[in-house]
C-alpha cells in the first residue's frame, strides 16, 4: 500500500494531446514548416510548467500506419518542437506517440493496440516512467478520446472547444466532438482512398467503442471541464491550484 510520504514524492503532470491542442491541426501533419502554435499556447505551456506540472505529450499518429509519413519523419518533427519549446522556456517531460491504426498500409503498425488513443496505453506508461501521481494531474485535449484515462483514474479531463456551458449543452458538446471525430481530415482521407469490406467493418467496429466512450462522459470518475483552448484550460488549473493551497494571509 502507498503512504503518505510515497504519495508526496509522485509528481503532478498534464497530460497533452498534440494536434489540435498545442498545434494547428492540419491533418497529417509531419513537416517542420506546416507546424504553427494555436493563439496562446506556448504562454500555457509555460504556465502550468510554472506551477510545478510535468509536461506530458500523448499523441496518435496513424498517419505512420497510413504510410503518409515514416516513423523518422514524426521524430525529426518532435525533435524541433522540443527544441522550440525548450528554447522558450519550456520544458516537455516527453512525447509519446502511437503509430499504429488497425487499417493501416504498412506493415508492422497494422494492428489493434492498447496505446491508440482512446486507449490508455500511452497514459499509464508516462505513468510508470515518470512516478505521477494521476489524482493531481489533468488531461487536456480538443477530442474526447484525448481524455480517455480520465475514466479509468481520477485524473481531470478538459475539453477544448467550449466554456461555461450548462450540462446540457456539455452533453451536446459531446456529442458534437463526436461527429467531429468522424468528419475529421483522416477519416475524410481515408475514406475517400475507398475501403474493402474488411476495413469497414473494422472502421464501424473502432466507431462503435469511440461513440460508446463519448456518450458516456459524464462515467468520468471526475466531471468534465471545458475551456475555449489551451490557455484557458491553464488559467482553469492555475485558479483549482489556488483553490486548494490558497495563500495564508
Amino acid at each position: 500500500m502507498e503512504n503518505d510520504g510515497e504519495k508526496t514524492k509522485m509528481r503532478k503532470a498534464v497530460f497533452l494531446d498534440r494536434d489540435g491542442t498545442i498545434n494547428v491541426d492540419r491533418g497529417y501533419l509531419y513537416r517542420i514548416e506546416d507546424f504553427t502554435y494555436i493563439d496562446g499556447a506556448a504562454e500555457a505551456l509555460r504556465m502550468l510548467a510554472g506551477l510545478g506540472y510535468l509536461l506530458v505529450v500523448v499523441t496518435n499518429q496513424s498517419g505512420i500506419a497510413r504510410g503518409y509519413y515514416t516513423e523518422e519523419d514524426f521524430h525529426r518533427l518532435n525533435r524541433w518542437m522540443l527544441r522550440d519549446l525548450a528554447d522558450k522556456g519550456i520544458p516537455v517531460a516527453k512525447t509519446y506517440f502511437c503509430p499504429h491504426h488497425p487499417m493501416g498500409k504498412v506493415e508492422g503498425y497494422r494492428m489493434e493496440c492498447g496505446c491508440r488513443k482512446p486507449g490508455t496505453g500511452m497514459f499509464w506508461q508516462a505513468q510508470r516512467e515518470w512516478g505521477i501521481d494521476m489524482e493531481r494531474s489533468f488531461a487536456v485535449g480538443d477530442r474526447l478520446r484525448d481524455l480517455s484515462v480520465c475514466r479509468e483514474c481520477g485524473v481531470q479531463g478538459i475539453l477544448l472547444g467550449g466554456e461555461g456551458l450548462s450540462r446540457r449543452e456539455e452533453k451536446l458538446r459531446t456529442e458534437k466532438a463526436f461527429q467531429e471525430e468522424w468528419m475529421s481530415p483522416e477519416r475524410k482521407v481515408f475514406q475517400e482512398e475507398g475501403m474493402s469490406l474488411e476495413e469497414e467493418k473494422l472502421q464501424e467496429g473502432e466507431r462503435n467503442r469511440e461513440r460508446e466512450m463519448f456518450r458516456e462522459a459524464e462515467g468520468f470518475v471526475r466531471p468534465l471541464w471545458t475551456a475555449g483552448n489551451l490557455l484557458g484550460a491553464a488559467w482553469k488549473i492555475r485558479d483549482s491550484v489556488r483553490v486548494s493551497h490558497p495563500v495564508q494571509g
